[in-house]
């Protein structure tokens, strides 16, 4: 239950940043001061964010930059929101990095709600299952009523297991990345979100004129993907030296991005390149998400449904 509630605030969580972003970017681009701005985007959300977001205020009141005084609300604002907000404060358009993160947050907050909405129902009707299945043996007088009560807690702690143990793969994929990356479905997700991640944290650091060198680097270790960064790594040691990444890309990876970055690169037109693969990427998770929001409800149905008919003939069977 404590997994399904930090969940549940990480939903909520992803929300109110992609709000927030979205209005700090609107009243930037206004004219307001930053502090004036900090001030009513903290208006607009409540609790510990709220307050962080005022005292933030008050801090560029005091003459400290907003990455400094993000850094000091880590959990708050995750590694990617401070490097996003330290690269549109170099390159001086802050607002246009504001609304990538509101947009990054948009997508996480739909894909996850699309998700979380499909399995509620399925996992309400495991609860039911569990408790009609030996319900008829309980009331032809086959088991006792302790006997029941233990069947079902039995069942429901493997239930609330299971679900936990899937929430903890998924929350710390990263240390399990080697053991995913040997399952197709499983890598080709991965990889599809990591090279989401990558392109638009090497996009929010190269048009903030970050060094590309650090570009690469950064974006490689915020790929949330230890495979990926391998895949990668090569690019990275050659942006170090001056040559071009695609050059020292895997050829693991897919062609389509490889070729792209080439095309971006050597055309001096790498930043819109990598707003293309952004977008890609982006359309390709949604649609993603979305059939897995579909078909799995479907799936859970079926083996409900199945798991009843098994029942129904066991009970059957011993009348």
């Amino acid at each position: 239950m404590a997994d399904a509630g930090f969940c549940l605030v990480r939903l909520c969580m992803n929300k109110t940043r992609s709000q927030v972003y979205s209005n700090l970017a609107n009243l930037i681009d206004a004219g307001l001061p930053l502090s004036r701005c900090l001030a009513v985007a903290a208006s607009t959300v409540r609790g510990r964010f709220a307050k962080s977001i005022r005292d933030m205020g008050e801090g560029v009141l005091g003459g400290g930059s907003l990455t400094e005084l993000t850094k000091q609300h880590p959990f708050l604002f995750p590694e990617l929101d401070r490097v996003a907000i330290e690269a549109g404060e170099l390159s001086g358009d802050l607002p246009a990095c504001l609304r990538h993160l509101s947009n990054w947050y948009t997508f996480l907050y739909k894909t996850r709600s699309a998700i979380a909405a499909g399995l509620v129902l399925p996992f309400m009707l495991f609860h039911i299952m569990i408790l009609i299945k030996r319900a008829p043996h309980m009331l032809l007088g086959k088991i006792t009523f302790g006997e029941y009560c233990a069947y079902a807690l039995s069942r429901m702690v493997m239930l609330y297991a299971v679900t936990i143990l899937i929430v903890l793969v998924i929350k710390f994929s990263k240390n399990f990345d080697s053991i995913l990356s040997k399952i197709p479905f499983c890598w080709w997700m991965i990889k599809r979100v990591a090279m989401y991640r990558y392109c638009q944290v090497f996009y929010l650091l190269f048009v903030g004129g970050i060094p590309i060198a650090r570009c690469a680097e950064t974006a490689a270790d915020m790929s949330c993907s230890e495979h990926f960064k391998q895949l990668v790594a090569g690019g990275t040691e050659n942006a170090k030296r001056g040559l071009p990444l695609y050059e020292g890309f895997s050829e693991k990876l897919d062609s389509e991005f490889v070729d792209s970055w080439r095309i971006g690169e050597e055309s001096g037109e790498l930043d819109s390149m990598l707003e293309n693969l952004i977008e890609k990427n982006r359309f390709t998770l949604e649609r993603m998400f979305d059939a897995i929001a579909m078909w799995v409800p479907k799936i859970v149905y079926v083996i409900v449904s199945i798991m009843i008919i098994m029942a129904i003939f066991e009970l059957a069977g011993g009348v």
